[in-house]
């Protein structure tokens, strides 16, 4: 290791300066190891490989050389002073007032961004609401009603119009205003009269037969969104068609059930979906308690944020906008996106989680919580699972990405969470 001389200078709790010195001799050595190693491969005219004079290399490639120490002097002298100043970085450093020649002591301010020293309050014996929400029978019933609407048949029907409440099998052809573009979709089924279906559409489709075809124009709404990105667009549509259908509900009795692969009787089932609804209201009433002690913890904490922090939270808050548009038929190539108002408008809600995940981390480390190598395997199968992806796949998309880490953290203030919970005031029962 080099003799590295590093002043640390305090900016604020979590931005830091190092007034970084590499002596002159260590700069002289390191311009006469890289211009041994030109001299190695320089290729000039009436030399030899490796037969040209150094003299000569360090007049024809100085710049060449004097950038490359450069570029390897800084990276590793600053590694060594956070080393010696036992700092750990969040962010990449900025450089400023370097001072750089041969034979000169190199000179270099670096500052970055490192974790605030947190000083939590007693997080101990916390009072947080842990209220159920009721479980009634209209609850039962809108999720049976909504697993018969998934049940339901659609029988074709023939010889008639399309009427009220029919599902219409169409054909649509589509142009885009001012882009042109086009679209094509083939045997979609459009409820006539539905909330899911454009007025217009159904409008044209009332009366029609099997077989006939009608063009229209459609300004598609702005609130609430048109489908498929198309909010706000003039469409002209050509609509064939295809079949008209009737959706029939399955009855509602000792079969249903068994239709659904579950066993017992349509009384038992109906006890099954309200215990299941009522285990989802304890563990809703458990994360909202959660979320409480986690708040009122914040809410007595002062510590400064790492910016780069929040704009890492920000990265990813976009990353989950763009996917969502994306899956909505929004073409991110197209379409002009104020990416800088999305930050403005998440850059709050950002700060709070990252408040939130800094707070954990520092229960997390007083309470000496660790995350077990089988704990770390269970939670890569859960989201291997989840995402229909081998572990193995999973384990080298995460690596690739660098987030494998961020796995273990997250695992890590989940377990700093539960030791909240646990030791908690909860003043339960049913709202």
């Amino acid at each position: 290791m080099w003799e590295v001389r590093a002043e640390l200078i305090e900016t604020t709790a979590c931005k830091k300066t190092l007034a970084v010195e590499v002596p002159s001799d260590t700069v002289q050595e390191e311009f006469e190891k890289i211009t041994r190693e030109y001299t190695r491969v320089a290729r000039i005219s009436g030399f030899r490989p490796g037969k040209v004079p150094t003299a000569l290399v360090r007049r024809r490639f100085y710049n060449e050389i004097k950038e490359e120490v450069f570029h390897r002097l800084i990276p590793k002298s600053y590694d060594q002073a956070v080393q010696q100043r036992g700092l750990k970085p969040l962010s990449e450093p900025k450089l400023d007032r370097v001072e750089f020649e041969e034979g000169q002591a190199l000179r270099f301010e670096a500052t970055f961004e490192v974790l605030p020293e947190i000083s939590l309050p007693d997080y101990k014996g916390l009072e947080a609401a842990q209220k159920e929400e009721p479980v009634t029978e209209p609850d039962v019933e809108e999720v049976l009603r909504r697993l018969r609407e998934n049940a339901a048949q659609y029988v074709p029907v023939e010889n008639r119009e399309v009427q009220e409440g029919d599902f219409a099998l169409v054909n649509v052809r589509g142009k885009v205003g001012e882009t042109g573009r086009e679209i094509v979709e083939n045997n979609v089924l459009l409820e006539v009269g539905g909330k899911n279906t454009e007025p217009a559409f159904t409008e044209r489709l009332r009366g029609m037969r099997v077989g006939e075809a009608v063009d229209f124009e459609v300004l598609h709404s702005n609130d609430p969104p048109g489908p498929k990105g198309l909010a706000g667009k003039q469409v002209t549509y050509h609509l064939e068609l295809a079949g008209i259908k009737e959706k029939i509900l399955p009855a509602l009795d000792d079969d249903f059930p068994k239709d659904l692969g579950e066993l017992g009787t349509l009384v038992e089932f109906r006890q099954k979906i309200r215990r299941d609804m009522e285990e989802q209201s304890r563990l809703q009433a458990v994360e909202a308690a959660r979320d409480s002690l986690v708040q009122s913890l914040s809410e007595r904490t002062s510590f400064e944020l790492p910016e780069s922090l929040v704009e890492r939270k920000l990265d990813a808050i976009s990353h989950k906008v763009a996917a969502n548009l994306a899956s909505q038929g929004v073409d991110l190539r197209r379409t002009k996106i104020d990416w800088q108002a999305v930050r403005d408008k998440y850059r709050e809600p950002a700060r709070r989680e990252v408040r939130r995940d800094l707070i954990l981390q520092e229960i997390a480390r007083r309470e000496g919580l660790e995350v077990a190598e089988e704990e770390m395997e269970g939670e890569l199968e859960r989201i291997a699972r989840s995402s229909h992806q081998s572990v193995v796949a999973l384990k080298a998309s995460l690596k690739r990405e660098e987030r494998l880490e961020e796995i273990r953290t997250n695992l890590l203030r989940k377990k700093a969470l539960d030791l909240l919970h646990e030791h908690a005031k909860i003043m339960g029962g049913v709202r």
